[in-house]
């Protein structure tokens, strides 16, 4: 058996082989990747095979507005391997000899497509309960393949869950009294205007994420390119924008019906975000509160918050009886 290391760019012909191993990990599901030939001409792909079966792959990829402490980061995008160590090795190492010599990068981050507004961290074995609408999804062996090519992790984020029921949503009739007072009203999403709702939904999350941990800023079109293909999924009772008296947004919650549980009624929280002005005054507890409300009204069973990285407020503000049911990883590693 030979195993070989293959390099290309995405506008290469044999760049399609590059989509073959996430085909082979996970199916018809891989269709939600991006595939090779869409990925810009920028980054380098590098893909390990053995006897032309895929084992293992990734991208280098360079953001010049990505800041990590006083190091220059590049990042490995695109991994997925098979349980093979010595070939995950192989690829990885690909990828930091390229971001270290051709890109001048001092850390290597990743896994992240990118950027965070992308496909990013590795999904920790040890999940409780179902898949969920949106779970970033990877072999439970991830974990093992980055430590033991020595990544460090830099940051944990968690996804919860829990069966709503009137005390998780206790405040929020005093929560209401409040922001009515203050001329702060909560609108569903209409979708009879999507571009300017999304238009929307843009200004509130580049404010909101401006400051968290490996933001990088991107424009609007792009965020319109993201949030379009999650339209038909959008029902205008779950996800909310908080409005000023001047109609001027400053808050949102985004949530989905868990469409893989086609068994139950259950709710996916992907995105809350609150404009740093409002975010003392309980904003985004009251967004928070309005959903949980609703999805025990329409007897709902079960409620998931993902994402959410174990130092951000969003992890403080949601259900009390809330329990951790994925955990996630990001890492990096020093280019010496």
């Amino acid at each position: 058996m030979s195993r070989r290391l293959l390099a290309f760019n995405s506008g290469d012909r044999q760049a399609a082989r590059f989509d073959t191993l996430a085909s082979e990990l996970y199916g018809e599901a891989a269709g939600r990747f991006r595939t090779a030939r869409s990925l810009p001409a920028s980054w380098r792909l590098f893909m390990v095979v053995e006897d032309d079966r895929p084992l293992a792959r990734a991208a280098a990829i360079s953001n010049p507005l990505l800041k990590y402490r006083d190091s220059v980061p590049g990042i490995v995008g695109c991994f997925e391997a098979v349980h093979d160590v010595d070939a995950a090795r192989l690829v990885l190492e690909a990828v930091e000899h390229c971001l270290r010599d051709e890109m001048r990068a001092t850390v290597a981050i990743g896994p992240m497509d990118g950027s965070t507004w992308e496909r990013y961290r590795v999904a920790l074995p040890g999940s409780v309960g179902g898949p969920f609408l949106l779970d970033n999804v990877n072999p439970p062996y991830y974990q093992e393949l980055f430590e033991a090519c020595g990544y460090s992790g830099i940051a944990d984020y968690i996804s919860t869950r829990f069966a709503p029921t009137p005390a998780t949503f206790s405040r929020l009739e005093r929560a209401q009294r409040i922001f009515d007072g203050c001329g702060i009203k909560l609108h569903d999403f209409d979708t009879a205007a999507p571009v300017s709702e999304i238009r929307d939904l843009y200004q509130i999350s580049r404010e909101s994420f401006a400051r968290n941990f490996l933001y990088t800023p991107i424009s609007m079109e792009t965020f319109k390119e993201k949030y379009t293909p999650v339209l038909p999924l959008i029902e205008p009772r779950y996800t909310l924008i908080a409005r000023d008296a001047s109609g001027t947004p400053v808050g949102f919650v985004f949530a989905v019906r868990n469409l893989l549980r086609k068994d139950a009624f259950e709710l996916v929280v992907k995105t809350l975000a609150v404009l740093p002005g409002a975010q003392g005054r309980g904003l985004g507890r009251y967004l928070i509160e309005e959903i949980h409300h609703r999805a025990a009204e329409d007897g709902c069973e079960m409620v998931y918050h993902a994402f959410m990285h174990t130092s951000n407020i969003s992890a403080k503000i949601t259900a009390s009886e809330a329990r951790e049911c994925r955990r996630y990883r990001l890492y990096a590693k020093g280019l010496a």
